[in-house]
């Protein structure tokens, strides 16, 4: 492990894929912003205890991806993308898996160990300490998004990564129209361009099938976005 004098008491663990030592840079400005760098060699397919997953990717930048997209199913923590020279069709493909971020290799180490900050605080900030009841077709589902816990009719719902973040994300939010902007911001950390938009609309559609909720629980504002309405006096936290 690397660690230096750190100036920050909220300490971060990060993970990093691979063996190929960090750069002195980057393990200084890490230190300074409060991140500890940990190599794992092999990159864990399962929720680890870090803060965050950084994958480092070589000239093969789509096996990356998809690696990387393995992880975000498995992970609780943000998963990070750190590429030789990531060109628009990696940054694309690894943003539409669920990557937090994607990095060059000749990121400016502060802006390394500052976007790595970001994307812990931004995973931290969707998993609000929140729960609510929401009508399906037929009957209701509770759900946790902080806790990662949604029990339908039938049981327990099991939910991707991703799915949680966009469902915690409008959940944090509930009764209010998030655009698609804002979402695409606050799930996929990207700008809404009319592929994110696609990808957005597939993903609100699987999610509200894989919770049977009508859409008038999860509903569509055409042009602009969508809201999640949760039942009146259901929610706790927000």
């Amino acid at each position: 492990m690397l660690s230096f004098d750190m100036p920050h008491t909220d300490v971060c663990r990060v993970v990093l894929s691979g063996t190929t030592p960090v750069p002195d840079a980057i393990a200084r400005a890490c230190a300074h912003h409060g991140l500890e760098l940990d190599l794992a060699g092999n990159v864990p397919l399962k929720s680890v205890d870090a803060d965050a997953l950084v994958i480092r990717a070589d000239a093969v930048w789509f096996a990356a991806v998809e690696l990387a997209a393995q992880v975000v199913q498995h992970s609780e923590q943000p998963v990070l993308l750190w590429a030789r020279e990531p060109s628009a069709a990696c940054r694309v493909a690894a943003y539409e898996k669920g990557v937090a971020d994607v990095f060059a290799a000749t990121i400016d180490a502060t802006e390394f160990a500052v976007r790595v900050r970001a994307a812990v605080s931004r995973a931290t900030r969707r998993l609000v300490p929140t729960r609510l009841v929401l009508a399906t077709h037929t009957g209701f589902l509770t759900v946790t998004p902080s806790r990662r816990h949604a029990v339908g009719p039938d049981g327990p719902v099991h939910l991707t990564a991703l799915q949680w973040r966009l469902l915690s994300h409008l959940s944090a939010h509930q009764g209010i129209v998030q655009s698609h902007d804002a979402l695409v911001r606050g799930v996929w950390d990207g700008v809404a361009d009319t592929a994110a938009r696609h990808t957005l609309r597939t993903h609100v559609s699987v999610l509200r099938k894989l919770l049977d909720l009508p859409t008038e629980v999860l509903g569509t504002v055409h042009g602009y976005g969508y809201v999640l309405h949760a039942s009146d006096g259901d929610t706790v936290g927000l």
